[in-house]
Formats: structure tokens, C-alpha cells, sequence
């Protein structure tokens, strides 16, 4: 499962040596050269990690702190600040980058970044990596009416169903559906919706019931089994 990253720069030095570093890992990069495209990008879309060059591209370290205001990167993406004398420092870890590096960049550099950064961007990936499922699913708002719909996609920290525009971003659901099995298993949860789009709504868990927590694991482990058995099926093909 290839890591989600977004690189912020004009700068054909830094983006030469960002993909070289990041060719020995499974990483999809997305580059942009502007700040409003990138923000629009980190606003509907969920990335593992992001490499803003803030004084590379006027306003970049304005995009840090979107990414932080973000529904879908808010507080789980990993960010690696470029600064060039502009931007401070402490200015750059003030505004949510947890790493911070000055230009000039090379392979050499980065790397040392890289080997703390990408374990981090596996375990957030892990956590977020969505598995298409179709399950139906109960919501319960706080308004105490149930809501029935169906599952469209689960990962460890959340899921989305085809709720359309019934839910409100930021509130609170009883989240409930059978795993499947050869016995199927309840699981409940609490969680809090965080982005609407079209027909659908995504909802980030907030709180699993205990008893759920190790048949859900088992499930996700199943699924996760599954999907790579997909992929290397289409590779040997």
C-alpha cells in the first residue's frame, strides 16, 4: 500500500531531489506549484505526508497552516518544511510542520528527514488506508432518529458511508453494522463526521467499544490480506 504525498514547490532543484530520495520507497507524490491548488487538494484529500517549500512559492507557508485546518489532514499528516531565510524556524514548527530543513537540499540531506518521517507516514497510512467495503450500516445521531445506510469504505480510524448532506460536519454518531464472519460480530462505535461530498459523508471513530476492538482488528487484518492478494494477482498478470 503506496504512501500519499504531496510536494509544494517551484523549485526544480528541490522537486528533482525530493523524488529521488522518495524513489527507494512505495511513495505516490503529488507535486504542486501553486498555493491554492495545493490547499484545494489538502482540503478534499487525505495524504500521508506533505514537503512544502514555504519561501519557494509565495504564501507556502500559508498551506501548513491550512493543512492543520483541514477536515482531512488536520492532525494526522506529516509535514516537512523547506525554508529559505524567510520563514523562520520556529516560525515553521509554530504553524504544524513537525520537521523543518534548510535550502540548500540534496539526496544527503533529506535522508536522515525521511528515515524518522516515513515510519511515521507508514503507521498514519495504516490507520487511515480505506478498504472498499458495501455493508449496511445504523447511525444514530444525538437526535436520537436511526439512520440507515450503507458502508462504502472502513479503515482503522474511520469510515464513509452514502449518507449525503442528512449528517452535519463536526456531529457526533453511534456508528453501528455486523462484521462479517462465520458468525457475524456487533460493533459500536462513536464517531464524528468530517467531511460531506455528493451522496457521501466521511466520519472519523472517536471511540470503539471494547468489546469490538479485537474482532474489528481481526477484520481489518482479513481485508488488508485481501487487497494485497488483489494486487499481486493483477501484477502477475
Amino acid at each position: 500500500m503506496p504512501l500519499d504525498c504531496l510536494l509544494l514547490t517551484a523549485d526544480a532543484t528541490l522537486l528533482s531531489a525530493v523524488q529521488a530520495s522518495l524513489s527507494v520507497y512505495e511513495v505516490n507524490l503529488e507535486v504542486r506549484k501553486d498555493v491554492s491548488s495545493a490547499l484545494e487538494l489538502a482540503n478534499r484529500r487525505h495524504f500521508d505526508g506533505f514537503v512544502v517549500d514555504c519561501d519557494g512559492v509565495p504564501g507556502g507557508l500559508e498551506v501548513i497552516t491550512g493543512i492543520r485546518q483541514s477536515s482531512a489532514n488536520r492532525k494526522q499528516a506529516i509535514i516537512l518544511a523547506i525554508v529559505n531565510g524567510a520563514t523562520g524556524i520556529s516560525t515553521a514548527f509554530d504553524s504544524g510542520a513537525q520537521f523543518v530543513i534548510g535550502k540548500p537540499i540534496d539526496k544527503g540531506r533529506l535522508r536522515p528527514f525521511l528515515e524518522t518521517a516515513i515510519p511515521q507516514m507508514e503507521r498514519e497510512h495504516r490507520r487511515y488506508f480505506r478498504y472498499f467495503v458495501e455493508l449496511a450500516v445504523q447511525l444514530y445521531p444525538a437526535r436520537d432518529e436511526e439512520i440507515s445506510t450503507g458502508m462504502v469504505n472502513v479503515s482503522e480510524g474511520g469510515l464513509a458511508v452514502n449518507a449525503g448532506a442528512v449528517l452535519k460536519i463536526d456531529e457526533i454518531v453511534t456508528v453501528e453494522f455486523e462484521i462479517p464472519s462465520l458468525e457475524p460480530h456487533p460493533f459500536s462505535a462513536k464517531a464524528q463526521v468530517v467531511w460531506s461530498s455528493g451522496a457521501r459523508t466521511g466520519m472519523r471513530f472517536l471511540f470503539i467499544d471494547q468489546a469490538c476492538r479485537t474482532v474489528f482488528s481481526s477484520w481489518l487484518e482479513m481485508l488488508a490480506c485481501q487487497e494485497n492478494s488483489r494486487k499481486f494477482n493483477v501484477i502477475d498478470r
